[in-house]
């Protein structure tokens, strides 16, 4: 599985994840927030 970077819309937090493509983009582990844009 490839590993993808998110950018939380809330608080701007940068995290990576192990996932699927297919997947739904994961919350934000900083603020919990369901909104994150893959990078």
């Amino acid at each position: 599985m490839p590993i993808f970077e998110f950018v939380c819309k809330k608080c701007g937090g940068r995290f990576e994840k192990i996932q699927m493509k297919s997947a739904p983009n994961p919350e934000c582990p900083e603020c919990g927030a369901g909104e994150t844009d893959k990078l």
